[in-house]
């Protein structure tokens, strides 16, 4: 039991590192915040462990690299932002996802996308008191969106070619 507790820790730790260096280091300024490659690595993780890991991994890692990149006002949001995109992904994911036509695989992305551009939206507009301010962020979240999706599909793909999610069943 021990250690399979050790095995979580490491690759939650592992998941929450690659979350925060693919949110902190890869930012495309959008208005009221940035574009990252985050959301890819939070689909990934989700996709290979599962919903509690989706939502760990995506909620500190994320938060992380808010309260560390200066948007310290985004940090509690996002984790729970990004947490539920991790939790929703990694849910729909348990559905017969064996390789990259599932619709289930399209299902959990797009979610996990529309979940975060309508929560950073509202988010945005709460913030600043201002729908239409938030409405302003709306494009750049789509194209981050399709961009993760992308990489995402190009990433799992390889990933699963490999038999990699083998590894993560401990």
């Amino acid at each position: 039991m021990k250690h399979n507790q050790t095995y979580h820790i490491a690759i939650y730790g592992l998941g929450i590192a690659i979350v925060f260096i693919s949110t902190m280091f890869i930012q495309i300024p959008i208005p009221l915040g940035y574009a990252n490659l985050g959301n890819c690595f939070v689909f990934l993780f989700a996709m290979f462990l599962d919903e509690k890991a989706g939502f760990i991994i995506g909620g500190v890692g994320s938060a992380l690299a808010d309260l560390l990149g200066g948007w310290s006002m985004w940090a509690i949001p996002t984790f729970f932002l990004k947490g539920l995109m991790g939790y929703l992904v990694g849910k729909i994911g348990k559905m017969e996802v064996t390789s990259l036509r599932s619709p289930y695989l399209l299902l959990a992305s797009l979610t996990g996308t529309l979940e975060g551009i309508i929560g950073y939206t509202l988010v945005g507009a709460t913030i600043y008191h201002s729908l239409p301010t938030g409405l302003t962020q709306a494009p750049g979240l789509i194209v981050e969106g399709i961009v993760n999706m992308v990489a995402f599909y190009m990433i799992y793909g390889a990933l699963n070619a490999g038999k990699v999610k083998q590894l993560f069943k401990r």
